[in-house]
């Protein structure tokens, strides 16, 4: 009749002892499957990738210091011999007045100026050396080295060729630069932590298991019961609070987007800005050189006049003093179309640009 126990029923009369066993195997959970990337690992890769690319720009950044102080150096020791060149023909025109003093077909004055000159000339020669030497130290700091260190200079090549293909050059920027990559990786993680706010009210599925074992302790009989079941939580209700962390995080989400359009749009302009600035420093380069050959020759012919007898002391002076400065200007826009090549190199990504790549030409 009603509250007889259950002729199956497994019934014990003195105690007894129990033991039980659960597991939940999820199988849907914060609004991704089992077999798919979470919310928060995603995250971790986010920020993982964005350490990495904040480290190539800070490397970058050093490689790019070192490559321009590399360039001043060579820069100031390539006019040292330009004015070691002025200070000996000047040693050898102020023998050939003194001869013609004693010949007397030149005056004393003429020595005079010659001298004050060549003391100037040493000037700036000394002064190239102290600049040169205050700019390797330089160097030698941001390499590491210590002050007395020898740092190998080695000449650079000829200007490479650049392609005029400057689409070509923008699309490799937008797919190397650096700088990009981290905001991209910010967009990630800017996009992995909405997730993860979105799914805190996303359901949870979960396979279980469970066994439970009860034992007659007067006797030996031991009594296993299993079970296996779908279990599905699900969050109701939190006052909003879930909508406005999400709301929060959307914006975030925009802004890193919009911060990635913006850095587009100004490195598209860079690159354009970089190529123009190459092309430019070429241009520079071979007007200053067939300004300089001009120059030299003229200085050449003014020098056998004045042996002849046919030309003033002044005018060689000046034509000394002209071949000086164009032979500096020269040098000067040569590493000027260099530092140029350097900043196309850094803004398509396509390389550090060290003063190895640099002396290979790359």
């Amino acid at each position: 009749g009603p509250g007889d126990p259950d002729e199956n029923a497994v019934t014990s009369n003195g105690p007894y002892a129990s033991a039980s066993l659960s597991l939940a195997l999820p199988l849907y959970e914060n609004g991704s499957w089992r077999t798919e990337e979470t919310a928060q690992q995603a995250q971790a890769v986010a920020r993982v990738d964005k350490s990495k690319f904040e480290s190539t720009v800070d490397s970058l950044a050093l490689a790019n210091e070192v490559f321009k102080d590399y360039l001043g150096v060579l820069e100031i020791q390539e006019t040292i011999p330009r004015y070691q060149s002025v200070i000996e023909n000047k040693r050898k025109t102020l023998g050939l007045i003194k001869k013609k003093i004693a010949a007397q077909i030149a005056v004393a004055s003429d020595a005079y100026r010659l001298e004050a000159d060549l003391v100037a000339a040493r000037s700036e020669l000394k002064a190239a050396e102290r600049k040169r030497d205050r700019i390797l130290n330089q160097l030698r700091l941001t390499l590491g080295l210590p002050r007395g260190d020898t740092v190998e200079l080695m000449p650079l090549p000829d200007l490479p060729e650049v392609s005029s293909d400057i689409d070509s050059m923008v699309v490799e920027a937008l797919a190397n630069n650096p700088d990009l990559q981290v905001k991209e990786s910010e967009i990630r993680l800017s996009n992995a932590q909405l997730r993860e706010v979105q799914n805190e009210h996303s359901p949870t599925v979960a396979l279980n298991a469970a066994m439970n074992t009860a034992n007659d302790l007067q006797g030996s009989s031991i009594h296993a019961f299993y079970s296996v079941g779908v279990s599905l939580n699900m969050p109701l209700y939190d006052s909003g609070k879930n909508s406005a962390e999400a709301s929060a995080k959307a914006s975030m989400l925009m802004e890193a987007k919009q911060s990635l359009l913006l850095a587009q749009n100004e490195l598209t302009a860079k690159v354009q800005d970089a190529h123009d600035s190459w092309l430019n420093a070429l241009d520079d380069v071979q007007s200053a050189r067939v300004d300089m050959e001009q120059t030299l020759l003229q200085e050449l012919a003014t020098r056998k006049l004045l042996q002849a007898g046919s030309s003033t002391l002044d005018r060689l002076s000046a034509q000394e003093g002209e071949v000086l400065s164009k032979s500096i200007k020269l040098i000067q826009v040569r590493y000027k179309a260099w530092n140029a090549y350097a900043e196309l190199l850094k803004t398509t990504g396509k390389t550090k640009p060290s003063f190895l790549s640099a002396r290979a030409g790359s």
